[in-house]
């Protein structure tokens, strides 16, 4: 039973990098002709923040890189969250996965940690990716090459994945979008 389970999450995990392939593809051919840092190609496993809409029908995928990231970090950080809503958009369609997403949710309004109002997650949400990002301490370079990622991913985002956004987001007390 356990060699299935590690042979379904390698298969889940292949099946997620299989939809970003063409998009890394791509970015790599830019990477190397526009020399810029190597991409530590593995896949994302640890994700910042997960959040619903109160309605229930969107799922936001978010990914947080501070001001004393590396400037790679940012302008790559597209793929990462591009990976985790791919992730998430194949992950919703497995049997009793929603089920457990709403029995969390439940939990939550009865330790009143959620307002009443918010309700379950519906069949088939939308998954939006968003990165939090210090844009507005970004070098132009940077900004440049963070777009381009953006582009790329965006283009190659399965059904059901919104496009991803990006909050200019340095402070806790605001934060701003920016695409």
């Amino acid at each position: 039973m356990e060699f299935e389970a590690k042979k379904e999450r390698s298969d889940f995990i292949k099946d997620c990098k299989k939809l970003l392939k063409v998009a890394l593809n791509e970015i790599m051919v830019q990477s190397k002709e526009n020399r810029w840092a190597d991409y530590e190609d593995g896949f994302p496993t640890k994700i910042d923040f997960v959040g619903a809409s109160s309605s229930g029908d969107s799922i936001y995928i978010i990914e947080a890189k501070h001001g004393g990231s590396s400037s790679d970090k940012l302008y790559y950080s597209p793929i990462q969250v591009a990976s985790y809503a791919i992730a998430w958009s194949k992950a919703i369609k497995i049997k009793g996965f929603l089920g457990t997403v709403n029995e969390l949710i439940r939990s939550k309004k009865q330790a009143s940690l959620i307002p009443d109002y918010c309700k379950e997650i519906v069949p088939n949400p939308t998954i939006t990716p968003v990165l939090l990002l210090p844009v507005d301490k970004m070098s132009k370079e940077v900004k440049k090459r963070l777009h381009i990622v953006l582009d790329v991913c965006n283009k190659h985002l399965p059904n059901g994945v919104s496009k991803i956004v990006v909050w200019d987001c340095e402070s806790t007390e605001s934060c701003q979008t920016v695409t």
